[in-house]
């Protein structure tokens, strides 16, 4: 009677550690990691990288547009003090 409870009870590891070796073995298949992992990974890398690169350039360009402002205004403030 106790067999047959822990045979039931490792029923279900059995089918998941099966299904794990049956996807393992898929994933192991060039014909399959390369469309299935490794196109999707590349996509999701190069956008983010496309992302990036974008942020950065705006917040340079307000960067330099502050600096270019502050700019303006030093020069304004030194040219009213020459008056």
């Amino acid at each position: 009677m106790e067999e047959a409870a822990i045979d039931n009870a490792f029923q279900p590891l059995a089918l998941v550690l099966l299904f794990l070796g049956k996807l393992s073995r898929l994933a192991a298949n060039p014909l399959i990691f390369i469309p299935l992992i490794l196109i999707p990974l590349a996509a999701i890398l190069i956008t983010n990288l496309v992302h990036t690169v974008r942020l950065a350039k705006t917040i340079a360009r307000e960067e330099e547009e502050a600096a270019v402002k502050e700019a303006i205004r030093a020069l304004r403030k030194e040219r009213e003090q020459k008056k």
